[in-house]
């Protein structure tokens, strides 16, 4: 998967993203996203890793409260 040019589901830019394993990290946005979120999903309904992180920890500390 490494021949293939990612664009950032966020900013736009395809110039500035580095091609990792699982997921792509876009320099201008500084945001990160996971490769299988960009096949399987519209470009407007992809969340960033730290996006997600955040959906998590809110539930998690909902459960805990409980």
């Amino acid at each position: 998967m490494k021949d293939k040019k990612f664009r950032c589901p966020r900013c736009g830019r395809r110039e500035e993203i580095l091609d990792r394993d699982e997921l792509i990290g876009c320099l201008s946005c500084g945001l990160e996203f996971d490769k299988s979120d960009l096949e399987c999903f519209d470009e407007a309904d992809i969340l960033a890793r730290s996006e997600k992180q955040g959906i998590l920890k809110v539930l998690l500390d909902g459960l805990l409260k409980d």
